[in-house]
């Protein structure tokens, strides 16, 4: 896991 930002993305997905 390299890229924090992939993970927020997909946080953000989870959300909506």
């Amino acid at each position: 896991m390299n890229r924090p930002s992939l993970s927020l993305l997909i946080l953000l997905l989870a959300t909506l």
